[in-house]
């Protein structure tokens, strides 16, 4: 496989410690280099590595997502229904906290008689059944 060399023409400043620069110049003499040539390879070997290893994690990622995607793309498209399917209990179980809290107590207390019960949920359901027989929800009821 040829070797292929590659010209160096953009320079990059680079300020290291005392130590630093030693280091890199010993070892640049024991390989026959110049400080600039074995930084530049150094540097080189760097970005390389990096660019790999980030490479590699997007693929992970890359990977992952298209194993998870069809589970949470089914389980988004199955959101609405779940909307659907508790909004109109959410919707139910604020009415009747409403009622709840706009009763007197005599009025909480009868709501709980007739029910049977001592919840005022039971109370409330109660109350929407009656008031389907002419019975208004937050009528208390006169002589019963």
């Amino acid at each position: 496989m040829p070797i292929v060399q590659a010209t160096r023409s953009a320079q990059l400043k680079v300020t290291m410690t005392p130590e630093m620069h030693s280091r890199l110049s010993g070892l640049a003499e024991k390989l026959g280099q110049t400080p600039a040539t074995l930084a530049s390879v150094a540097l080189s070997l760097y970005v390389t590595q990096q660019e790999t290893a980030l490479g590699t994690a997007q693929r992970v990622v890359d990977t992952m997502l298209a194993q998870v995607m069809p589970q949470l793309l089914g389980q988004l498209d199955q959101l609405p229904d779940a909307i659907e399917i508790k909004l109109p209990k959410l919707v139910d179980e604020k009415a009747g906290v409403d009622w709840w809290n706009a009763l007197t107590e005599p009025e909480r207390a009868r709501w709980l008689r007739d029910a049977g019960t001592a919840v005022p949920a039971v109370a409330w359901e109660y109350s929407k059944r009656s008031s389907l027989e002419n019975r208004g929800p937050t009528s208390v009821g006169v002589g019963s």
